[in-house]
């Protein structure tokens, strides 16, 4: 049984929670977007689960949380037609994206990355950390282009707000110099700052706030080493 499109659903009849022992069921009314209840099933309580089409009759389905994607680079999602990588390859690849990267502005970083959220969101994801390339050139690391792909996933941010809980990783290339880390760092925060649409004033006012991750040749090649810049006890430590 499905919803008319337009027509605003009503509840859930008859579903299994998981986890639940089995055989238990419930019934989940909605009032707009919220869950109103979850209640154990009662076929008195919707009699007309079958035949009204603002009710779903899950009878035999099992609903399980949104799920949640820790590692995805969605600023990389859905090129792989426009970099070709070599297969079997990974520095090969590595060296095809970063030859074709020259050429994706903001907005086509933005165009892919919410081609493939809206993907994931019919899925069931509903949290992603996105770990963002920033692009150093040769004649300017700082330049306003290095950090296009940190705008576009924070506009996608906004646009997801209440969506999806999109946390965003600055991911510094390999074997950049020490002292550019600091300022690409840095400049990865200013750049998703300034292009939200939410003032930032003070540390932690919003989370997720992007985490620098730069990759280093110290102990182990390709280890990544993702540490907070910002004084914050919700920002987490993690391995790339």
């Amino acid at each position: 049984m499905s919803v008319i499109p337009g027509a605003q659903l009503h509840g859930i009849a008859g579903v299994h929670l998981y986890g639940a022992p089995a055989g238990r069921l419930v019934d989940i009314t909605v009032d707009g977007t919220t869950v109103a209840g979850v209640l154990p099933h009662d076929p008195a309580r919707v009699p007309a689960a079958t035949s009204d089409e603002n009710w779903l009759d899950l009878h035999g389905y099992t609903m399980f949380p949104a799920a949640a994607d820790p590692h995805a680079h969605l600023d990389k999602a859905l090129s792989h037609d426009l970099v070709n990588p070599p297969a079997g390859d990974l520095d090969g690849a590595i060296a095809s994206w970063v030859k074709a990267a020259d050429g994706f502005t903001e907005e086509d970083i933005l165009d892919r990355a919410r081609r493939a959220a809206w993907l994931m969101l019919a899925q069931g994801t509903t949290a992603v950390r996105t770990h963002v390339d920033v692009y150093p050139s040769d004649d300017s690391s700082l330049s306003s282009a290095a950090f296009r792909g940190i705008r576009a996933l924070t506009r996608l941010r906004e646009e997801l707000a209440g969506l999806m809980t999109l946390q965003i990783v600055a991911l510094v290339p390999a074997h950049t110099p020490d002292d550019q880390v600091t300022a690409l760092t840095g400049g990865a925060l200013d750049a998703e700052r300034t292009s939200s649409a939410v003032p930032r004033t003070l540390p932690g006012t919003r989370w997720p706030r992007p985490m620098p991750c730069w990759m280093s040749p110290r102990p182990v090649a390709w280890a990544v080493t993702c540490t907070p810049t910002i004084s914050s006890p919700v920002l987490p430590v993690t391995a790339h």
